[in-house]
C-alpha cells in the first residue's frame, strides 16, 4: 500500500492514510477527512455525521485513493466505505477473510534482496549486510519491514543498532502480536 500511494501518488488530488484497527478509528479517520475536503461538516462533534459527509463526497468524486491500514474484522467497515465512486481503496489486513466486503490481494514475503534494498532505500541508510540480516529475520514480510524502517527513520538508529534492539527484545515484541 505505501509502496502503491508512492508510485500513484500523482494520480490521485487526495491520498488518505487511515488506522483502520477498530470501527471508532475507521469513522475517526473518515472525519478528519471532512476538514481537508472543507466540507460543511468539517466543524461538527458529530464524527458519524462527518464520516457520512466524507463517505457522500468520496461517492461523487474520482481521483482520491483512501487506505485503511491494518483492519482487524471486516465487519468494521459496515457503513464506513463509499457507494459508487471514481476514486480507489486500498484494506490493509492480516486477517484473510474479506472476500464480503473486497477482493482479498495476498501480498508474499519480498525476496531478501528486495527487502534489504527497500530497508536502505526507506531509511537512507547503505547497510546491505546488517540491511540483508534484519530482513531475514522479519521474513520478508512488508508490514513487518515497514514498521523496521519507520522505527529506524524515526529514532534515528542505525539499521544494524535496530537489529542489535530487535535481537534484544523480539520475544517481547512478538508476545504483544499473539
Amino acid at each position: 500500500a505505501v509502496q502503491y500511494a508512492h508510485n500513484s501518488f500523482a494520480d490521485y488530488d487526495i491520498v488518505w492514510w487511515i488506522n483502520a484497527e477498530t470501527y471508532l478509528d475507521i469513522v475517526g479517520g473518515l472525519a478528519d477527512l471532512a476538514g481537508p475536503l472543507d466540507l460543511a461538516q468539517k466543524d461538527t462533534q458529530e464524527l458519524e455525521r462527518k464520516k457520512d459527509a466524507v463517505l457522500a463526497w468520496l461517492s461523487t468524486h474520482d481521483r482520491w485513493l483512501i487506505i485503511f491500514d491494518n483492519a482487524e474484522r471486516p465487519e468494521d467497515f459496515n457503513g464506513c466505505l463509499p457507494h459508487e465512486s471514481g476514486g480507489h481503496v486500498i484494506i490493509t489486513s492480516r486477517n484473510p477473510n474479506w472476500l464480503a466486503v473486497a477482493t482479498p490481494l495476498n501480498v508474499p514475503p519480498l525476496k531478501m534482496s528486495p527487502s534489504a534494498e527497500f530497508l536502505m532505500a526507506r531509511t537512507g541508510k547503505h547497510e546491505p549486510h546488517a540491511a540483508e540480516q534484519l530482513a531475514r529475520e522479519l521474513g520478508g514480510l512488508p508490514i513487518f519491514l515497514t514498521q523496521a524502517a519507520a522505527n529506524i527513520e524515526v529514532s534515528g538508529k542505525s539499521i544494524a543498532d535496530y537489529l542489535d534492539m530487535f535481537h534484544r527484545y523480539r520475544e517481547r515484541l512478538w508476545a504483544k502480536e499473539k
